[in-house]
Parts: C-alpha cells; structure tokens; sequence
C-alpha cells in the first residue's frame, strides 16, 4: 500500500493508494532491474528508480499505461547500441506479458 501526501491544507493527513489491476506488478521491476544490470551495470536499480520519479510515477502503483515511456526512458540509459539492443530484445516477453 503506498501512502501519499494530499495536496490540501492540512499536510498531515494521507489517503492510501492500492495497485489496482492496471498498475505494473512488482516482480517486472525485479526483473527489469536485472536485466538493465547487465547493460547498465550497478547502476541500474538507481536508474530504475529515478525515471519512474520523473516521470511523477511511483513503483508500487505504476500505471501499465505508462510502462512504453519508462522502458524507453530507460533504455536510452545504455550507451552501448549492442548492450541496449539486448536489453530490449530480453525484455520483449516480459512487456508483451503484461
């Protein structure tokens, strides 16, 4: 359950956001991360996490909506063209699963 801070007046109160069945389950960033590792090296959970924060987004209730733009976002993080094709060549099944 993810708990997010109201944009109203008071700042201490919180409303409570359930992944519903349109958000990314947690076990494809597990594996995204792990194959980004191998491209991207250690780097890769950091990577991960920052562009599902600019794009406003968090982890645990990540719109399936939005996936195509982070997995883009991400991919351009490798440099290399062969290790950034082989990522998204592993990461293929794992996207068309959802």
């Amino acid at each position: 359950m993810l708990i997010t801070a109201q944009e109203e007046r008071n700042d201490d109160e919180f409303r409570f956001e359930e992944p519903g069945p349109e958000t990314v389950p947690q076990d494809f960033f597990d594996r995204m991360s792990a194959k980004l590792s191998a491209s991207a090296g250690p780097m890769a959970p950091l990577i991960l996490r920052d562009h599902i924060a600019l794009l406003g987004e968090s982890r645990a209730a990540f719109p399936k909506n939005r996936l195509k733009e982070l997995f883009e976002r991400v991919s351009q993080e490798i440099l290399d063209d062969r290790l950034r094709n082989d990522f998204c060549r592993s990461m293929r099944g794992d996207l068309t699963s959802l």
